[in-house]
C-alpha cells in the first residue's frame, strides 16, 4: 500500500542532509528594537568547509537579513548601540593578504559594513568601550623578524611549542572616524586572554 501523503514530500539529497546548521549564538538588540542577531555554523559538505553567517531576525515579522556569510565562529560577535562587531578574514585570493584579520564594523542603521585590517594573529577576545568610541581587543604578542630568525636558530625543533609560550598584547581601536582608524598596543601580559570586560566607570578593563 502506497502512502501517497509520504510520496508527495520533498526527500533530501545526500549532500543536502550532510550540510547542516548549528546555531552557535542569539543576541538581543541593545535597543530594546524586537530583533535578534543570530550567530550560525554550517557546513558545507560539498566544499569541505565551515562557513559562518551573521543574521538579523525581526520578531514582529519574518524579516530575516543577512548581514555576513565570512565572519569566523570566534569570539562570539558584539552588538552595541547601532553597531555590530565581528571577526573576518580576508577572502581575496591574494597570498600576501590571506590570513589578514579584520574586526568588521557593521551599521544597523545605514546597513554599511566598515572593514579594519588589525593582525595576521587570531583575536581571542575583544569588547566595547562604554562610550562606544573605542574597542579592545587581544592577540598573540607580535615579535620582530630578528628575534623570529634567532628563535628559530635557537630552539630548531622545538619552535613551535615555544612559539605558543607566547603571551597576549592588548591593542586599542579608535573608530571616531571610521575613515581615520588609530590602533595602538596599551600593554602586554604574558598569558592568553580568553575574555575582556569594560569596567564600569571606563577607566580600568
Amino acid at each position: 500500500m502506497t502512502d501517497h501523503n509520504s510520496s508527495s514530500k520533498p526527500k533530501f539529497t545526500l549532500d543536502e542532509f550532510i550540510n547542516y546548521t548549528d546555531f552557535l549564538s542569539l543576541t538581543l538588540a541593545p535597543d530594546n528594537n524586537e530583533s535578534i542577531l543570530i550567530q550560525t555554523k554550517h557546513l558545507m559538505w560539498d566544499q569541505n568547509i565551515n562557513e559562518y553567517r551573521l543574521y538579523l531576525q525581526s520578531l514582529n515579522s519574518q524579516n530575516r537579513k543577512l548581514v555576513t556569510s565570512s565572519a569566523m565562529g570566534s569570539p562570539k560577535p558584539l552588538w552595541q548601540g547601532e553597531w555590530i562587531v565581528y571577526i573576518a578574514r580576508n577572502t581575496l585570493n591574494n597570498a600576501a593578504n590571506e590570513q589578514q584579520v579584520y574586526m568588521n564594523i557593521y551599521s544597523t542603521l545605514t546597513e554599511q559594513t566598515f572593514p579594519i585590517a588589525v593582525r595576521k594573529e587570531p583575536i581571542h577576545a575583544f569588547t566595547w568601550s562604554n562610550t562606544n568610541t573605542c574597542l579592545y581587543f587581544a592577540s598573540r604578542t607580535q615579535l620582530s623578524n630578528e628575534y623570529y630568525k634567532a628563535y628559530n636558530e635557537q630552539w630548531n625543533d622545538v619552535v613551535e611549542y615555544r612559539d605558543n609560550e607566547r603571551g597576549d598584547t592588548i591593542y586599542r581601536i579608535d573608530i571616531t572616524d571610521l575613515s581615520r582608524v588609530k590602533i595602538e598596543p596599551v600593554f602586554n601580559i604574558s598569558l592568553h586572554v580568553l575574555e575582556l570586560i569594560c569596567a564600569p566607570d571606563g577607566v580600568n578593563g
